[in-house]
């Protein structure tokens, strides 16, 4: 096999990666009202005054006795009607979608002030109303006037408030809302001592069941986002690091195995996403066991997929962990430990390659070894000779395999590559 047909291998496989990137897209970002949906509560105010505006210009404060009777008694009805009304629906609509997500919801509901405030205000004007109607027969006129007056409007109030706190509620019944506000219990703290991210988790579940998958990135992206953001910025004493990074990544798999199991790939996509994120973030702070983690959990996902026959999801795995590979073994700074990273994922692509291999998974074999040939390639520019030469071990080994049972073109790959790295290593010139 010649460079050219080489070089047209690597282009083809390095194109099939990036469409793989492109299977389960981000979601467009929030808007300003989804992100403070209480902007809208603006809404009462103004309409309350445009109406003090119309009052004033038709003249209408001077008001009968006998007609406010009425109208106060017919206002304070409708109220105590509307109340009720939105209270129970309000309550319907939050017992289902805690029994379709998490009953975790509910408590979302209860530490939200909106339903509380808006009953308060019902319920103080539906006080007010009747507070008029006792003392409307004996209350000195100019200021029994301004009573009723202040009572209509706060009646107006209470009626408009309801346009913002219906929209409100819809947006608080995504599921994106209350992931983001569960996602917020999430950090150092709370997954030291209890399990924050298991809620989302329950989300997460429910919505696979229903493939929902919107919903299912979203939780994932959360915990995700999260993960990073501790990784980035906590300092971790003795066992914290352990802990922590064993309780992100295992609920990580056991969503990735659920959806193998039901062969879902979207679901498993973006848990590989999340861990290579992650785990990218955990080398570059210098967190081996959180990096070493990663990888370990990222090649499991890859190897059940290749048993599964997945070859989509087994290539996102090696394109993950060769990106943490790369970015272990290009720091500025080598430590043993960032080398010890570089070989681990050497060694799970090796592991990926020999089972697609037996597998008969020829695309998914090829992108194995092209991953371990990158790893060895950017060990090469960085003069670390060390995870070269282990590099060249696994090619080698995959090269003696593929020549008892792999086909002509595979055999000839491996081969190419093989050679590429032994010559690297023969010609391998130490940095200063």
């Amino acid at each position: 096999m010649d460079n050219n047909y080489l070089h047209a291998e690597v282009l083809y496989l390095e194109k099939d990666l990036r469409v793989l990137s492109t299977v389960y897209p981000m979601q467009p970002e929030k808007t300003t009202m989804e992100k403070h949906p209480h902007l809208v509560y603006f809404v009462p105010f103004v309409f309350t005054a445009l109406s003090y505006v119309v009052f004033s210009w038709c003249n209408l404060f001077h008001t009968d006795t006998n007609s406010a009777r009425y109208m106060l008694s017919a206002l304070v009805q409708s109220e105590a009607a509307i109340i009720a009304i939105v209270f129970t629906l309000s309550l319907v609509a939050i017992q289902l979608t805690a029994s379709s997500y998490s009953p975790t919801i509910i408590e979302i509901f209860r530490k939200t002030p909106d339903l509380w405030l808006l009953m308060g205000l019902y319920i103080f004007s539906i006080a007010y109303g009747l507070a008029i109607l006792k003392i409307i027969s004996w209350a000195m006129e100019p200021l029994l006037e301004t009573y009723i007056v202040f009572s209509y409007f706060l009646g107006i109030f209470c009626f408009t408030t309801l346009i913002p706190y219906t929209y409100v509620m819809f947006i608080m019944l995504k599921p994106s809302t209350f992931i983001e506000k569960l996602s917020q219990k999430i950090n150092k703290e709370e997954l030291l001592h209890t399990e924050p991210i298991q809620p989302i988790i329950d989300i997460v579940r429910r919505s696979m069941m229903e493939y929902d998958h919107e919903t299912a990135r979203e939780g994932l992206d959360a915990i995700g986002e999260k993960a990073s953001s501790i990784f980035r910025r906590e300092r971790f004493i003795g066992d914290e690091e352990t802990n922590i990074s064993e309780k992100v990544y295992r609920h990580f798999f056991e969503i990735g195995k659920l959806a193998l199991n039901k062969g879902d790939e979207g679901p498993v996509m973006v848990v590989i996403e999340n861990i290579r994120k992650t785990g990218t973030t955990a080398v570059e702070k210098n967190l081996g066991i959180a990096a070493m983690k990663s990888v370990a959990f990222l090649s499991a996902i890859g190897i059940a997929a290749v048993n599964k026959n997945f070859e989509d999801i087994s290539s996102q795995a090696i394109q993950s962990l060769t990106g943490i590979g790369i970015a272990a073994v290009k720091r500025e700074r080598r430590t043993a430990e960032k080398v010890r990273m570089a070989e681990k994922v050497a060694a799970s692509l090796s592991k990926i390659s020999i089972a697609a291999l037996r597998q008969k998974l020829e695309i998914t074999a090829k992108v194995a070894l092209q991953g371990l040939h990158t790893v060895g390639i950017a060990a090469h520019d960085r003069g670390n000779k060390r995870t070269l030469k282990i590099v060249a071990g696994y090619l080698e080994e995959f090269e003696g395999i593929a020549f008892e049972g792999g086909t002509e073109r595979l055999k000839m790959f491996a081969h190419e590559l093989a050679t590429e790295i032994r010559e690297k290593m023969d010609n391998f010139r130490p940095h200063q």
